[in-house]
């Protein structure tokens, strides 16, 4: 089984096969996954079970974007200290692979002032990857800033840093209006919610 069996790409999924060896020996599970319809494998590590009873369980947190989709499947190796006891298990479905979701929330520049002649007023967001519990890196982000406190500009768009932030250094012009403006971020990228 694996769990999820749906989620966002970057999620844990808990890969697991109940074992039962009746000589006792320690049997090892390797997990294998495709994710284009089961085209090929590839090898997502293993996981012994010593005295050949119980549980192997194996999480996964490697996926890519370009994995994304529904033709995801998985298939196990057991082997004991026997090699003509190998065997694969049949092929099964999942997980499906979602876009990721994430979380964002200001960090700072709300309420910033800054002089159309000179200066710059730093905003900056935080991107939390709420499948996996941490940090979004390299993320598209774009800034949204009002130029006459109604109308957005077309927006400028920056990556999050390797700790989830993203910063713009807004620097106005003579075309925004002297006046308190709004301004706001989003996600942009194709792979996050």
């Amino acid at each position: 089984s694996v769990v999820p069996n749906s989620s966002g790409w970057t999620a844990k999924f808990n890969y697991s096969i109940d074992v039962n060896d009746p000589e006792g020996d320690n049997v090892t599970c390797v997990l294998f996954t495709s994710t284009d319809n089961q085209a090929t494998f590839a090898n997502k590590g293993n996981s012994t079970v010593p005295g050949g009873r119980g549980r192997c369980s194996i999480i996964v947190n490697n996926f890519q974007p370009s994995e994304i989709g529904t033709d995801n499947y998985f298939k196990f190796q057991i082997h004991d200290a026997e090699s003509q006891n190998t065997f694969n298990t049949s092929a099964l479905y999942g997980p499906n692979l979602t876009i990721a979701n994430a979380t964002i929330s200001i960090t700072l520049g709300n309420q910033s002032q800054v002089n159309r002649s000179s200066g710059t007023s730093l905003l900056v967001i935080f991107i939390n990857d709420t499948d996996n519990s941490s940090v979004a890196q390299n993320i598209n982000v774009t800034f949204w800033v009002t130029t006459n406190t109604i109308a957005f500009t077309n927006g400028v768009t920056n990556q999050t840093n390797l700790s989830g932030h993203a910063n713009y250094h807004f620097n106005p012009t003579c075309s925004y209006s002297a006046a308190q403006q709004i301004w706001m971020a989003g996600i942009t990228d194709a792979n996050y919610n």
